[in-house]
């Protein structure tokens, strides 16, 4: 039987390319439609590859240069923050890192992706092995996120749908990048098959989705009996995160919720709904947990090493002892004694 490579290799062009059509249509129209903070990671994670398989295409048939080449495989390095941070703002963990630091390596490759070697090798391929290894680490910070969420005591996850499609994604994304080192390593010999991969992934997607509109679900305009938008309820919460890192207040005994709320320029009432609804946790908690931190901070250094535990709790804000030994046994499992030992020994 003779086969005709040209209607072959066009055949598998226009396969391959259906998953690139869907990840272009499905990123713009969760970017369109942004019902949640959490879908436009998704939207630029599926943007992203969806730009990387189109490069793979055209490089499989046409001529391209290496550095251009190398600009297009290098939009992997948004994949896994994006992916990463999809994970967080879904599970509602509330990782405090800014998000742009994670996409300065993509940055970084757009400023001087013109010096990098023109030629295939070796030092190209370390570059490329870099990008790939990059996403997979990444990969495996998102499922510490998923895990976290669904460990014991916690409640972030209690959806079993959207804990699934995290693991999912997780894993199609772990498939991804595997393939592509194989390949660079010439272990896979078939150049599209991560283009195949990903229209497999799309056509999963598109079929999905459907069946799981809370992906789809508006978050709400504003919190529920309170005039005080989300939006501004994140804008809040950041000012919020400042005052403690920066200022320390909590370390101020006599800080209560009215106080606070007056510094941060919103109602008691509406400061303890952000709290709540972004940080899962009551005010006496939130500020628990940064004077117990504190407190940890003072236990391990050795110039605080003659004072004593009930010095400590005062000094990181507790007005009573049994308060700061409640909350010191709740968030580290340890009584502040044996804590101090402990580090000590290490």
């Amino acid at each position: 039987m003779n086969f005709d490579i040209d209607f072959f290799n066009r055949l598998e062009f226009f396969l391959s390319s259906i998953g690139v059509i869907l990840g272009f249509f499905s990123g713009v129209f969760l970017l369109v439609y942004r019902y949640k903070k959490a879908n436009v990671f998704l939207a630029v994670y599926v943007l992203a590859l969806s730009i990387r398989i189109m490069k793979s295409l055209f490089h499989n048939y046409y001529t391209i240069s290496t550095q251009v080449l190398t600009l297009f495989l290098g939009v992997l390095l948004v994949v896994g923050p994006s992916l990463f941070y999809y994970a967080n703002n879904l599970s509602k963990t509330n990782y405090i890192v800014k998000y742009y630091k994670h996409y300065i390596p993509f940055i970084l490759l757009i400023c001087v992706y013109w010096f990098l070697p023109n030629t295939y090798g070796i030092a190209l391929k370390i570059i490329y092995f870099t990008f790939f290894l990059h996403g997979l680490v990444y990969c495996f910070f998102t499922l510490n996120i998923v895990l976290k969420a669904t460990g014991e005591g916690a409640n972030l996850f209690n959806d079993k749908e959207k804990r699934n499609w995290l693991l999912a994604i997780i894993f199609a994304t772990v498939v991804f990048f595997i393939n592509a080192i194989l390949i660079l390593f010439n272990v896979v010999p078939y150049y599209p098959s991560g283009a195949s991969i990903f229209t497999i992934f799309m056509l999963f997607f598109v079929i999905w989705a459907p069946k799981n509109l809370w992906l789809f679900e508006k978050g709400s305009i504003k919190y529920s009996n309170s005039n005080l938008s989300v939006n501004d309820g994140s804008v809040y919460m950041q000012k919020l995160n400042l005052l403690m890192e920066k200022e320390k207040v909590f370390l101020n005994p006599e800080l209560t919720l009215a106080k606070l709320s007056s510094i941060v320029g919103i109602s008691s009432k509406q400061l303890s709904q952000v709290i709540n609804q972004i940080e899962n946790k009551n005010y006496s908690e939130y500020i628990a947990a940064y004077r117990v931190e504190e407190a940890k901070r003072l236990l391990a250094d050795p110039a605080y090493k003659n004072y004593k535990i009930a010095a400590i709790a005062y000094e990181s804000g507790f007005n009573s002892i049994s308060s700061f030994n409640l909350a010191f046994k709740k968030q580290t499992k340890k009584t502040a004694m044996a804590y101090r030992t402990s580090v000590i020994e290490k």
